[in-house]
């Protein structure tokens, strides 16, 4: 793959549309990783120093958090799968997974207990078609990382 090469002076971009679009997703997951750090950051800080934190130090965590929250992490992996960086795409889809598993439980029961194996996670969080395309995307993901394991698992549990 070429570089991709921006000059300043022009204005332009050189690299064949696909190696922008992935050069540009590969920025926003740095800013991503950025921010997360930041959050933690934050986070231990106000651990740190308990009741004697600046209430602006728990306003910018708090912040961060919510806008963090709000980025659907399936999508994030879906990018992830483009970029080839399958290692983040398994992390954001497990997180997607995660997440949903813990909105729906609570809501259901206020516990915040474990989450069950993950065919029975699929089976009574999504639709049908909503669960082909979260396997699909473990699918491209397991293929990415060469885990045959993983691959074995998913074919399984389509069948299921």
């Amino acid at each position: 793959q070429a570089p991709i090469k921006y000059s300043v002076s022009k204005g332009m971009c050189s690299g064949s549309h696909h190696d922008k679009i992935e050069g540009n997703t590969q920025v926003v997951f740095k800013i991503l990783d950025d921010l997360t750090g930041l959050c933690e950051h934050y986070s231990r800080a106000v651990a740190s120093t308990g009741r004697r934190c600046p209430e602006e130090v728990h306003h910018k965590k708090n912040s961060l958090v919510r806008f963090l929250k709000r980025i659907p992490r399936l999508i994030l992996a879906k990018a992830s799968c483009q970029c080839a960086a399958y290692d983040r795409a398994l992390f954001y889809l497990e997180d997607s997974i995660r997440e949903q598993w813990h909105i729906n439980n609570h809501r259901a029961r206020g516990d915040i207990s474990q989450p069950p194996p993950l065919a029975v996670l699929l089976n009574t969080l999504y639709i049908e078609s909503e669960r082909e395309q979260v396997l699909s995307t473990f699918h491209r993901i397991y293929a990415g990382l060469e885990d045959d394991d993983g691959l074995v698992g998913i074919t399984k549990l389509r069948k299921e």
